[in-house]
This record gives C-alpha cells, sequence and structure tokens, in this order.
C-alpha cells in the first residue's frame, strides 16, 4: 500500500532489506513510517509486530501528506481526523519513558502505553553549509555529507552521498563496514555555533577581552564539562555578551553551562540568559558546581543575549565558561 501511495514499486522491500542489512552489522536501527486513514487497530498492531520483529527498536509515527502524484488520494491522514491524542511536545525516550511536554508541564509516560508518535510536519529548507547528516569512520573523526543511497554488489554494500560545496553529481561512496555509525541531524535544531551573533561584547578586568570560540573552549581546547566531551557549543571568558536575532523564528533555547575543565579549579562566574530584555536564567558558577541542563520556551522572541559576568570575586581568573551544545529548535 505505501508503494501504491508514493508511486514507486519496491521502496517497502529496499527498506526492509537496508534495514536487515544495518541490523546485521551492528546498527542500531529506529524508522519512520507512515499512518494511512482508515488503518485498523489490528492492521498497525501487525504492522508494529512486524518491525519489532526485524530488529527496529523504535518506530516514529507520521501522517501523509496529499500531493497531485498520489494514485489514492483518500488513503492519507487528513489533519482533522479523530485521533487518540494529547498535543504537545516530544521531548525524548530512554529505555522505559517518554519525555513529553504537554500545556508547558513536563512529565513521562510509561513507553508501553504508547503506540506510537506522530510528529508535526516541518518543511526542511536545509543550507550548504549545514549537511543533512555525519558518517563516524573509526580512526579518522566524523565526515559531513548528504545522503544520496545505497549501492550493492555481490562483495560489498556502499553508502553513497556528496560532500558539502562539491558539484550535485560529483557522488562519493564508502563501504558499510567502513562506517561504525550514522549521524542523522535534524532541521529544528539549530546550534549557535552555526549561527553569527548580531553583537558581540567582550571585557576583561584589565586589558584586551578573550575572543568566544565556536566548538571550542575559550582555551582553545575541545569544550570539555567534568571530563565530558562536547563537539558543539560556544566557549567564553568572563565578561562576554553575545546577542542572537531570533525574529520569531524558533521555540527553544537549550544548552549544558558550567566552566570548562580548563579553568583547572579557579573560576567564579554568573550565566544569565535573556530575550528582549527578559531575564530568563541567573546562575552562579564556580569549578566545583556540577554542569546544568537549562531549556527556555522563546517563541515570539525577537533577540536572545546571552551574558558570562564576573563571579563573587569580580575577577576573570580562570573564567573558562562553556555554553555546550547551545542550540535553538524551530
Amino acid at each position: 500500500r505505501h508503494d501504491e501511495s508514493v508511486c514507486q514499486r519496491g521502496v517497502f522491500d529496499l527498506a526492509v532489506d537496508a534495514i536487515k542489512m544495518a541490523i546485521e552489522r551492528g546498527f542500531r536501527v529506529n524508522v519512520n513510517c507512515t499512518l494511512f486513514q482508515g488503518e485498523s487497530s489490528e492492521e498497525v498492531a501487525d504492522f508494529l509486530d512486524y518491525a519489532m520483529s526485524l530488529g527496529i527498536e523504535g518506530v516514529t509515527i507520521s501522517p501523509g501528506f496529499s500531493y497531485e502524484h498520489a494514485p489514492q488520494q483518500d488513503v492519507f491522514i487528513l489533519r482533522r481526523a479523530g485521533l487518540l491524542s494529547a498535543a504537545g511536545v516530544f521531548r525524548g525516550l530512554d529505555r522505559d519513558y517518554l519525555q513529553v511536554e504537554i500545556a508547558d508541564k513536563k512529565s513521562r509516560v510509561r513507553r508501553q502505553l504508547v503506540h506510537g508518535v506522530i510528529l508535526a510536519p516541518i518543511a526542511a529548507n536545509r543550507k550548504e553549509a549545514d549537511p543533512p547528516a555525519r558518517l563516524e569512520i573509526p580512526g579518522q573523526g566524523r565526515l559531513p555529507a548528504y545522503l544520496l543511497g545505497i549501492e550493492r554488489t555481490k562483495e560489498e554494500t556502499f553508502l553513497l552521498f556528496r560532500l558539502p560545496l562539491s558539484p550535485p553529481r560529483e557522488v562519493q561512496k564508502l563501504p558499510f563496514s567502513s562506517l561504525s555509525r550514522i549521524l542523522p541531524a535534524s532541521d529544528k535544531i539549530v546550534f549557535l555555533s552555526s549561527l553569527k551573533p548580531d553583537r558581540v561584547k567582550e571585557t576583561a578586568v584589565l586589558g584586551r577581552g578573550f575572543p568566544y570560540r565556536k566548538d571550542l573552549s575559550v582555551s582553545g581546547a575541545p569544550l570539555r564539562l567534568k571530563g565530558k566531551t562536547y563537539r558543539r557549543g560556544l566557549g567564553v571568558h568572563s565578561r562576554t555578551v553575545l546577542e542572537y536575532a531570533l525574529n520569531g523564528s524558533y521555540t527553544t533555547f537549550a544548552a549544558i553551562i558550567g566552566l570548562d575543565d580548563s579553568s583547572r579549579g579557579k573560576g567564579s562566574v554568573t550565566f544569565v540568559v535573556s530575550t528582549d530584555g527578559k531575564e530568563l536564567l541567573r546562575e552562579n558558577f564556580d569549578s566545583s558546581r556540577a554542569p546544568l541542563p537549562i531549556s527556555f520556551p522563546v517563541s515570539g522572541a525577537r533577540k536572545l543575549t546571552l551574558l558570562v559576568d564576573y563571579g563573587s570575586d569580580q575577577l576573570d581568573l580562570g573564567d573558562h565558561a562553556d555554553w555546550a551544545n547551545a542550540r535553538l529548535t524551530k
């Protein structure tokens, strides 16, 4: 039925083959599927049982979309169709629970009680500078790439991809056996390290201020909080103000804040988060304090201001502060 709806024969079987191959090679697999209007609960249950039998760890259920080439317009679920559901924000999941936010209240729901999650549709207008995936290659790090498909030979199976800024027809390929993981990125999430702030003001107690760094601590080393390294984020020194234009385009700001391990037991700072002049957070930190995850709604806000100020000592000695994984959600 899926193949008829998308006008492409054999797509479902190809997807099943790719899932089996990925699991055989040690990958953990979660999938997204389409729920069609008119499906019975028994049909949905049969499909989920089949998915689990393949070794799939989780299934995200999404609505279909009507488009002019679909031969059966009535198979697509409509937004007005009645569903037993609760509107809210899906925050994540672990082995036993889904983390959700309903009516601005965060809570957990046991996974056994959930048949699926229907995600709100979001248009993907991805820029060339923000690749949709990263290929993790043992001993060589992570390679940003646009995924194009799979190619099979009798000896090996290859992943087809294109590198950022390369010509559209310049296709690269790597054997799956050379990859440890494929890390897709969400077009809903924008890391602040990929944005240029509208205003930067850096002030030192004496002399010139220390320039902030993208995806590095202010010392130039990787971002590191209590022994854990973060690939994305901002490294700053007190006193630093960073302002970003939001223009009402985002819903949430989140990060993990703390003093970088390069401060070596020194340092005392104050983290401040504001939107449109309204203060959302003020937290004092020294090196003994554990990193703090933060998250704030920013819907409708025009400007985000991040300040790392001098701490209680009013000095800037060892004030290596991190906004680890600082990101905006659309």
